[in-house]
């Protein structure tokens, strides 16, 4: 099952959820992507082998829930691009992060804000041009 979050509890027990998501390197959900699987778009698109991520922020009294992405991505040639994108408000949810390398490497968005509510977020992935093929996978959504 899912763990609960910090969001939906009180008080001390708030406490004790935060240090034990602290010790263990935080929640993340899987997002998709297929190693196997170059991008030929350049609008935004559905990682290849998608999972759509599910967060319940409305017990959350003030501020926000700070994510991250992390993926494994590289091109072909040229820049490739992925973003997390909340589906529920169809919006780009912080940065962008472009990418140059022709090795698979280990890429991190930061500093992510999700909002309040019930929101579903998927990651998306483009190329500059049709033949920058750029491949993501093992994407995850983080919250440290």
């Amino acid at each position: 099952g899912e763990l609960v979050t910090a969001s939906m509890m009180n008080g001390h027990l708030r406490d004790q959820l935060n240090a034990l998501n602290a010790a263990l390197g935080g929640v993340s959900h899987l997002l998709g992507g297929d190693y196997q699987a170059a991008i030929t778009d350049i609008a935004f698109v559905p990682l290849p082998a998608h999972a759509i991520v599910e967060i319940d922020a409305t017990d959350l009294v003030t501020g926000s829930i700070t994510a991250e992405v992390h993926a494994m991505a590289k091109v072909t040639a040229g820049t490739g691009t992925i973003r997390l994108f909340n589906i529920t408000t169809l919006l780009a949810v912080g940065s962008e992060l472009a990418f140059t390398n022709t090795a698979f490497a280990f890429k991190k968005i930061t500093g992510l804000s999700l909002t309040t509510g019930l929101n579903q977020y998927r990651a998306e992935v483009k190329g500059a041009t049709a033949t920058d093929y750029p491949i993501v996978h093992g994407a995850r959504l983080v919250v440290p």
